[in-house]
């Protein structure tokens, strides 16, 4: 399964952030896109060994073709799990960036760089206690020239954020939620072992959806 690459901060939007928070809320989605298209890419690869393993299988070659074929597979697969953990941890790291920020404008706050002091927690932080660090969000207009903007920004990190208590609930029960967490863990992790794509997928869109918010409720260039 493969994941839908989402748009960075474009450069008309946010423009009343401080300069370093913008830049690290757009780094933080390049660094997303980045595991996402790896995700994408160890995907199609998993895909091809696997219908090539198949082949070799009914050709019904000798043992040293199978043998290869069967590693080629195995290796596919364990690459695609350890680009969904990349992508888990670049997701989480941006997931709570951008709430970190949307908790200030949500307050009516000035927007600040959380700086070192803000916490720093793993995938399986955001597993085990969800709410602690990516408290629920909901904006209020300024003026009526924003409620249909604001309301449907509610709506989309609303959806986005059911998605993702879905899954943490319902779809990782037997999961060891710590496999997200240590990329050379995934290295050695045993090969009936599967990493799920939705914990990392559903991070990664929430995370995009509350940054998209903050960009849009920071100031956008009307010309652009």
């Amino acid at each position: 399964m493969s994941v839908n690459l989402r748009q960075v901060l474009p450069t008309d939007a946010g423009l009343n952030l401080p300069e370093p928070v913008r830049q690290t809320l757009v780094d933080h989605g390049i660094a997303c896109n980045l595991a996402a298209v790896a995700v994408n890419q160890a995907a199609q690869l998993d895909q091809q060994a696997d219908a090539q393993h198949d082949h070799i299988k009914a050709l019904r070659r000798g043992e040293p073709v199978a043998t290869a074929a069967g590693d080629v597979a195995e290796a596919t697969d364990r690459f695609r799990s350890i680009t969904l953990v990349a992508l888990a941890r670049a997701a989480t790291m941006y997931a709570v960036y951008a709430t970190q920020l949307a908790v200030q404008i949500a307050a009516g706050e000035p927007v600040t760089d959380p700086g070192d002091a803000a916490p720093r927690p793993k995938p399986s932080d955001l597993i085990a206690a969800l709410s602690m660090y990516l408290p629920p969000l909901s904006f209020q207009p300024r003026d009526d020239s924003e409620r249909q903007q604001v309301a449907d920004l509610n709506a989309d990190i609303q959806r986005s954020y059911r998605d993702l208590t879905n899954v943490i609930t319902h779809q990782l029960h037997g999961v060891q939620a710590t496999l997200y967490d240590d990329l050379s863990a995934a290295t050695k992790l045993d090969s009936k072992i599967e990493v799920l794509d939705v914990f990392p997928f559903a991070v990664y869109d929430y995370a995009a959806t509350v940054a998209w918010a903050v960009g849009m409720l920071t100031g956008l260039d009307e010309d652009a």
